[in-house]
Formats: structure tokens, sequence, C-alpha cells
């Protein structure tokens, strides 16, 4: 396995532009590669791997999450999960514009209320701060 072909942490190599082998930790430094990346590919998208949820976000709303100071758990669908890891989704994933932020357990809910209309499914998708 070539070196780029490894998982490594974005604090490892700061400058680093983000691929499917990054992942992130909670040290200042993982930050400040985050708000590099967030400044360079703001639609770059991050997968949280939470105790009960697979989320998706946006590298710019992550990073202004976190250097406002708040936790990732603030991202979380569900009231006391908690985000376990944070990387690059092996396929990339995109999140339709401007939808910043995407919940795999709110998606199942939906699809099993039979709310499949892609128009409500954006408006949910598009996730206001104050939650």
């Amino acid at each position: 396995m070539a070196d780029d072909e490894r998982p490594w942490l974005a604090h490892e190599y700061p400058e680093r532009p983000f691929d499917t082998w990054t992942w992130l930790d909670d040290c200042p430094s993982c930050l400040v590669a985050l708000k590099a990346e967030a400044a360079a590919r703001p639609r770059r998208v991050l997968c949280l791997k939470t105790h009960f949820d697979r989320v998706l976000v946006t590298a710019e709303y992550l990073a202004e999450t976190l250097s406002a100071g708040r936790p990732t758990e603030d991202l979380c669908y569900w009231p006391d999960d908690w985000v376990r890891e944070v990387f690059v989704p092996a396929r990339g994933g995109t999140l339709p514009a401007p939808a910043r932020w995407w919940s795999l357990t709110l998606w199942e809910e939906q699809q099993r209320a039979g709310v499949t209309d892609p128009h409500a499914l954006r408006a949910v998708v598009h996730r206001s701060d104050d939650r």
C-alpha cells in the first residue's frame, strides 16, 4: 500500500488536501487543517460516525461549528448521541446545495413515514443552527 493510500490524521499533514483516507481528531491542529480544507473546498463532505447514526456535514459547516467552540455532538440528530469518528467517506459523498447536514437516521425515518418528495427532504436536510 502506497503512503497516500492509507488512513492519515489531518494534523499529521495540515497542508495536505483532504482525501478519502483523511481522519480528524479533536486536537487544535486538526481544526487548523479543517479550516484550511473548508476555505479551499467548503462543500467537501465529512462523515460523523456517531453511536446511533451516520451524519454527513460539509467541511464549512463543521469548521464553523468547531470554531464557535461548539462540540461535534451539536451536529448529532439524536439527543445524547456522541461522535465516535470523523472522516472523509470512502465514496466521497455529496450534499445537494444548499444542504450542509444530513442524517441517515432522519432519512430512514422519513422513508418509513412516506416522505419522499425531494423538496421536503431538502428542506429538512438544510438544518438550522438552533436545533
